[in-house]
């Protein structure tokens, strides 16, 4: 894994992802859990899971979560700046959401469903009306699954680094100094177990952080108003 940075920085969301699953020998996790393709899956049985997608190579960060609200099951769709929340409706194990309520904006997501009712992400779709150019990469993970990143500190491996750090008590700071010189702290909320949003120095930031089978923490880290995400490695 010692060359894990100059490898996730050259493509950031998917190899961020396969760094997820990346064993000692630098192979991926093997599937022990076969999918029956034609198993039902339910709006409920997504309450467990959470969805990090990019929107084109260089594209914005998007975090889809579900929670329960009454009766229903809710998407909440967030970019950085921005939040949809749409009722959940999965049909012949399709979720589409609307995310305009127009039909201008919509994604799709096909799930499979393993015999001990673990969820796979078949495939997804983005359409965006008028521009066939832009593309969605999007992969499912358990809630279970994602890194707490309260009490850490990461870095990045840009050319220009960035510093970030997270207390337990829901505050953080990002710098260009690893002493964090000037670096007054500034709130952070949950989205989901593993996902944050926050606002510093008068800029939003959002994150989601992964850990691989070595228990080290990757974190997607998109600052509003850069199209570039940027991956940040717990030090």
């Amino acid at each position: 894994m010692k060359t894990l940075k100059p490898i996730l920085k050259a493509c950031s969301l998917i190899l961020l992802l396969a760094f997820a699953s990346c064993k000692k020998d630098g192979g991926v996790k093997p599937d022990k859990d076969p999918v029956i393709n034609n198993t039902p899956v339910t709006a409920t049985d997504l309450l467990g899971y959470v969805i990090p997608a990019q929107i084109n190579m260089v594209g914005g960060l998007r975090i889809i979560y579900f929670n329960k609200d009454g009766n229903d099951i809710k998407a909440t769709y967030d970019g950085v700046i921005s939040r949809k929340i749409a009722t959940v409706v999965v049909s012949n194990n399709i979720l589409t959401l609307d995310l305009n309520g127009d039909g201008s904006l919509i994604c799709t997501f096909e799930f499979s469903k393993s015999n001990t009712g673990e969820l796979s992400l078949v495939k997804s779709t983005y359409k965006k009306q008028n521009d066939a150019s832009v593309q969605m990469g999007a992969f499912l993970y358990k809630k279970s699954d994602l890194a707490t990143f309260a009490n850490l500190k990461f870095v990045s491996d840009d050319d220009q680094p960035i510093y970030a750090k997270f207390t337990v008590d829901h505050n953080f700071a990002v710098s260009d100094n690893k002493n964090y010189t000037g670096a007054a702290y500034s709130s952070y909320y949950d989205l989901c177990p593993g996902a944050w949003k926050g606002d510093y120095k008068g800029v939003s930031y959002m994150g989601i952080c992964i850990k691989n089978s070595n228990s080290v923490v990757g974190m997607l880290f998109q600052k509003a108003g850069e199209k570039e995400l940027h991956i940040l490695i717990a030090q």
